[in-house]
């Protein structure tokens, strides 16, 4: 899965964080609310719960990505 260009955005180098489990994710995932609104990805939060295994490491690796460089995709 390729990102593609990244943005910077706010600095906050002086804070050190962790990469994103698959634990962590699936933990949220869980908690979240089904047959809500879409947010700004427009993704209905079943496909992220439902989606499998494989989207859920694309989740991880983009959201990792973004930690890890400090910076946002130019687009989504």
């Amino acid at each position: 899965m390729s990102v593609g260009p990244l943005l910077p955005f706010e600095d906050f180098t002086s804070i050190e964080y962790n990469n994103i489990t698959i634990e962590e994710l699936n933990k949220v995932l869980k908690h979240a609310k089904n047959r809500k609104s879409c947010g700004l990805d427009n993704l209905p939060i079943e496909l992220w719960k439902f989606g499998g295994n494989e989207l859920k490491m694309h989740i991880l690796e983009l959201f990792n990505k973004i930690i890890d460089k400090n910076q946002m995709p130019q687009e989504w």
